[in-house]
């Protein structure tokens, strides 16, 4: 009688911990989902970033060049009024 309780428990626990394994294993396997989502986000999120990026630079680029053209326009004027 002992032996076929001792059989039952250990049985009960080993069920127990198989459960409790598969259910690690598929709440791991929906983290892993969850991050491989969260990587392809950073991955857009980082290319966006980097195309804003380029633009910004070449914005900046344009508004050197025309404050440099303003620059030059801005002394030729004066030039032309000490002539004058």
């Amino acid at each position: 009688m002992k032996k076929n309780i001792i059989i039952a428990v250990l049985s009960f626990l080993c069920v127990t911990f198989f459960l409790y394994g598969l259910i690690q294993n598929l709440e791991a396997k929906k983290q892993a989902e969850i991050a491989i989502e969260q990587t392809k986000a950073a991955a857009e999120c980082r290319n966006q970033a980097e195309i804003e990026m380029k633009r910004a630079q070449e914005a900046h680029k344009l508004a050197q060049m025309m404050a440099k053209e303003a620059t030059l326009r801005a002394e030729k004027l004066e030039n032309e009024k000490r002539r004058k």
